[in-house]
Order: C-alpha cells, then sequence, then structure tokens
C-alpha cells in the first residue's frame, strides 16, 4: 500500500511539474505586460526592390531612383527581446545623380512579438542636406528618445505605447486586417519622427485590379494621410496597392505633382512569406 501511494506521489509531482513548465511561458508573458501582434506578411529573408520615376505626358517615364526594402536573415536580441531588423536604401538614378543626388539609409530594430521597434536610424544625404539621428524606444514607458549625431543633441519625447518609426510603420501597415473593412474606412498609428509624434491615418479604399510590369494583381488600394510639414503632405496623398493576399506586398504607388505624378513599382522580390496567390498574370 505504501508502495502504491509512493507511486502515486510520483505521478503527481511528475504532473505538477509539467503543468508548471507549461505554465511559465505564460507567467513570464503576463508579467511582461507586452503585446503581442499577429504578423503573417513578412519575416525574416524578404527583400523588396523598387523603381520610382517621375511621369507626365510631356516626358513618359522618367527614372528618379531605386529604393530597397530588405529583412535581415538574423533576428538580434535587443533589451531581452528578440527583433527582426530591417533596412531601407534610397538612391537616386545614375543620370538624375548628376543634377540632385540621394542617397538616404532607414534601420529598425522591430520586435517580432509587438511588431514595435526598439531603435531605428534615419540617414538622410539629399543634394548635400543631412540628417543623422538615431532613435531610441521604451515601448513599456510609452516614450522615445532622438539623438541628432550633427549637433550631439538629445531629446525625450512622450509618445504612445508602441509608437513606431517611419520604416517600422511600413512594415506594420502590411499587418493591419482589411478582411471586414468598408471603403473610407480608416485605422489609425503613431509614430515618431525627428523629436515628434505623429497619427498616420490610413484608409481603406476598397480593391482593384493593377498591371504593371511585374504582372497583373489583385491589389487593396489604401491611402496613407500623414501632415508632416516637409515630409509628407495631406493635400496630394500617396495612393498606394498591396496585395490582396497574405503577403501584403506593395505593388504600385502614386502621387500627384503640379506636372504629372511620382510614382513607385515594385521591380524584383524575393523571401516573401506566403504563397502570392494576388497574382492573376506574372511576367517573369
Amino acid at each position: 500500500m505504501d508502495h502504491y501511494i509512493s507511486r502515486l506521489d510520483k505521478t503527481a509531482m511528475h504532473s505538477i511539474s509539467l503543468l508548471l513548465l507549461l505554465l511559465i511561458p505564460f507567467s513570464l508573458f503576463s508579467q511582461d505586460g507586452l503585446r503581442h501582434e499577429a504578423n503573417r506578411a513578412y519575416s525574416p529573408g524578404e527583400s523588396l526592390k523598387f523603381r520610382v520615376y517621375y511621369h507626365s505626358t510631356v516626358t513618359g517615364r522618367v527614372t528618379a531612383g531605386y529604393i530597397t526594402f530588405d529583412v535581415k536573415e538574423d533576428l538580434e536580441s535587443m533589451y531581452g527581446r528578440e527583433t527582426m531588423h530591417v533596412v531601407a536604401h534610397g538612391t537616386t538614378s545614375r543620370v538624375f545623380g548628376w543634377f540632385f543626388k540621394v542617397d538616404d539609409r532607414y534601420e529598425s530594430y522591430i520586435d517580432t512579438r509587438t511588431l514595435a521597434p526598439w531603435k531605428a536610424v534615419r540617414r538622410v544625404n539629399e543634394g548635400g542636406y543631412i540628417i543623422d539621428h538615431d532613435y531610441y524606444f521604451d515601448q513599456r514607458a510609452a516614450k522615445g528618445f532622438m539623438r541628432n549625431n550633427l549637433t550631439s543633441a538629445r531629446k525625450e519625447v512622450q509618445t504612445s505605447q508602441y509608437a513606431q518609426d517611419i520604416l517600422s510603420l511600413f512594415y506594420y501597415a502590411r499587418t493591419l486586417d482589411y478582411d471586414n473593412a468598408q471603403p473610407g474606412d480608416i485605422q489609425e498609428v503613431d509614430f515618431m519622427i525627428d523629436d515628434t509624434t505623429y497619427t498616420a491615418r490610413i484608409r481603406y479604399d476598397g480593391k482593384e485590379e493593377i498591371s504593371t510590369r511585374l504582372g497583373k494583381f489583385r491589389c487593396i488600394k489604401i491611402t496613407p494621410l500623414m501632415d508632416i510639414k516637409g515630409v509628407f503632405d495631406e493635400e496630394d496623398p500617396m495612393v498606394l496597392y498591396v496585395t490582396d493576399d497574405r503577403n501584403r506586398l506593395p505593388i504600385f504607388g502614386k502621387s500627384q505633382i503640379s506636372v504629372g505624378s511620382v510614382r513607385l513599382e515594385l521591380m524584383e522580390y524575393e523571401g516573401v512569406t506566403n504563397y502570392f496567390n494576388a497574382a492573376i498574370q506574372l511576367n517573369q
């Protein structure tokens, strides 16, 4: 009988130990207090290349430059959290570079669970106009910190929790849910640039089929509304078309200017997370 009870005690202890092991991750997550956002749109290894060009009846299509967006293969640890290191690099074409050279680099370290950044980098060189900023985020305390590397000035900024930087905003917008959206619906996301926080209002404008040099795609039409003097202007917002599938790949975008329009078109892609089922026809 004693032997039987001893076996029961051991079985119970094993069961309790197993239960505790299963509960520990949930306990840690609860103590951490940070959200867990679903991300089915992108993952390490994704690389996108866009062509930026001017379009008008007079000039036709004139390539101004190129932008690449890369999610680095390896995750990086930051403040005890796993992050995806994403990099965007924009340069002018060889012809435009003779007149006005652009060499911009943005980086962000995006938490894999909250999809909010812990650090961001902004390096801008546009015709000799230079910005050299580092950003740090305390997502638990809803604060951002900006360091100007040209002047050594530092500033603490009160933000909302899970505020984005300008690059992580691009990626976070791809994770938004449009399954039950109606044309005109708006989703808001806070982000920080320079030493100020703003709210991006992302309007859903329905679905369309879009043809580019890559092919023909079923797309969701969205309009990011951001009023930032010298950076964005709500009077002529850019309209973006992203694939109507889990990847939410930006396929095409355009913004009107006084003569013609500035356009953004996806040229190359690799390492996409999901099957590309928004493609009606691929030309490659």
